[in-house]
């Protein structure tokens, strides 16, 4: 199975929800620096936090994340 990786539209959809990124990172429990490693790549989200970011945004997890796997 290939990389999952955060969409680099994230924040946008989050702007669109009607988050900052610090409001988005309180939402998710998580400091802004961790959130931005974790769009950035350098940490993975874990699963309940995917899901949380899924119904706070009100996006699918295919429209979060990005796997490198699918053609």
């Amino acid at each position: 199975m290939g990389e999952i990786r955060p969409c680099p539209l994230v924040i946008g959809y989050a702007k669109m929800a009607g988050f900052t990124p610090d409001q988005l990172s309180e939402a998710l429990g998580m400091t802004r620096r961790t959130l931005s490693n974790k769009i950035n790549g350098v940490t993975d989200f874990t699963l309940s936090e995917a899901i949380l970011m899924k119904k706070l945004l009100g996006r699918s997890l295919d429209d979060i994340f990005l796997r490198d796997d699918v053609a």
